[in-house]
C-alpha cells in the first residue's frame, strides 16, 4: 500500500529567516524618519511602520528576531517624535502655560476633560491590547484600519462643517463676550473651552479605536471633535492635547515590560539598537516635522488624508497578497 505523498509546502509553511541585524537598523531609521510626519498628520504613524516591516521582510518573508523588540518599535518611534515636537513646538507650549497660570478655573477643567477622555483608551489598552495586536495587527487588516478611519475622517468633517454643528452647545451665557463672538465668527464651529463632560467621553471613546492598527489615534480625535461640532483648529488642538497621556502612557508602558525583560535576562543588549535608532531618528523628524504640526493646530480639512490614506492602504494589501502567495 502506497503512502500519499506530502503536500507542496507554501511560504507560510516554510521556515522563514530572520532579518538580519543591518537590514533590522535600516529599517528601523526608516520608520523614524517617517514617524514625524506621520504622527502630526492623520495618517496613521503605525500604518507607515507596518509598511516598513513589510519591506524590511521582503518577498522571502523574514521575521523579526525578537517579535516583542519589534513590537517595541512603534512605542519607541512615538516617545522620539513626541520630544521632538516639544522642542519644536516650545512657542507655542510657552503660550499654553502661560494661559494656565492666568486663567486657573479654565485649566482644571481642561486637565479634568483630558484626564477623563484618556481613560477609555487606557481601560482597552490594558485589557485587550495583547488581542488586538494578535487579531489586528497584519497588513490586511491594517489596510482596513486606513480605510475605515479615512471614511469616517470625511463623514465627520462634512458634519463639523454643516450650520446645524457649528451652533449646537452654544452657551447664550458666554456669547456676550464681544471678543469670543468675533472669533467665532472667524472660526465657525465650537471652542475647546466649550468641551462638556459628554464630548470627552464620546472623543476618548472613539480614541480608543486607534488601538486598531492603522486607524490613527490623531484622526480618530479629529474625526470625534468634527463630529461634535468642534472647529477644525479647536478639533486639532484637542488632538494635540490629547497626544501627551496617550503617547506617555503607552511609552512608559513599554519601558517598563522592557526593562523587566533585560533585568530576566530575556533580551540582550545588542538587541535595544533599534529601539535606540529610532528613538533619536524619529525625535529628529518630529523636530522637522514641527511646522507641519502647527499647520495643523490652525485647522486642515480631513479629506486630502483620507485619500493618501486609501493609497497606503492599497500599497499594504498589494504587497500582502503578494509576498504572501503560496509559491
Amino acid at each position: 500500500m502506497t503512502r500519499p505523498a506530502p503536500p507542496i509546502p507554501t511560504l507560510r509553511q516554510v521556515p522563514t529567516a530572520t532579518i538580519s541585524p543591518r537590514r533590522s537598523f535600516a529599517a528601523a531609521v526608516l520608520a523614524g524618519l517617517l514617524h514625524g510626519p506621520a504622527e502630526t498628520l492623520p495618517i496613521s504613524s503605525s500604518a507607515h511602520v507596518a509598511f516598513v516591516a513589510r519591506l524590511a521582510a521582503g518577498r522571502r518573508g523574514r521575521r523579526p528576531a525578537d517579535p516583542e523588540t519589534a513590537k517595541s518599535l512603534e512605542v519607541s518611534a512615538h516617545a522620539g517624535t513626541l520630544a521632538g515636537l516639544a522642542v519644536g513646538l516650545r512657542r507655542e507650549a510657552w503660550e499654553v502655560t502661560r494661559g494656565a497660570v492666568s486663567d486657573p478655573r479654565l485649566t482644571g477643567r481642561a486637565v479634568g476633560g483630558i484626564l477623563l477622555a484618556s481613560l477609555p483608551a487606557v481601560a482597552a489598552a490594558f485589557g485587550l491590547e495583547r488581542q488586538i495586536e494578535d487579531r489586528l495587527g497584519g497588513d490586511a487588516t491594517i489596510a482596513c484600519g486606513l480605510l475605515a478611519g479615512s471614511a469616517a475622517m470625511v463623514v465627520a468633517d462634512a458634519v463639523g462643517s454643516s450650520p446645524d454643528a457649528r451652533d449646537a452647545d452654544a452657551d447664550p451665557a458666554t456669547d456676550d463676550d464681544r471678543a469670543r463672538d468675533d472669533d467665532r465668527a472667524r472660526r465657525p464651529g465650537r471652542r475647546w473651552q466649550d468641551a462638556t463632560v459628554g464630548d470627552a467621553l464620546a472623543i476618548g471613546a472613539v480614541q480608543a479605536t486607534a488601538l486598531w492598527p492603522g486607524v490613527s489615534r490623531s484622526g480618530a480625535v479629529l474625526t470625534a471633535a468634527r463630529a461634535r461640532g468642534f472647529s477644525r483648529a479647536d478639533a486639532g488642538r484637542i488632538s494635540a492635547a490629547l497626544a501627551v497621556p496617550a503617547v506617555g502612557g503607552a511609552t512608559l508602558l513599554k519601558s517598563w515590560r522592557m526593562l523587566r525583560r533585560l533585568r530576566a535576562g530575556t533580551i540582550g543588549p545588542e538587541q535595544l539598537v533599534p529601539l535606540v535608532a529610532v528613538t533619536v531618528t524619529s525625535a529628529a523628524s518630529g523636530l522637522a516635522a514641527a511646522p507641519i504640526a502647527r499647520r495643523t493646530l490652525d485647522g486642515l480639512p480631513l479629506w486630502p488624508f483620507a485619500v493618501y490614506r486609501g493609497g497606503l492602504a492599497a500599497a499594504l494589501a498589494v504587497t500582502d497578497r503578494r509576498w504572501n502567495a503560496p509559491r
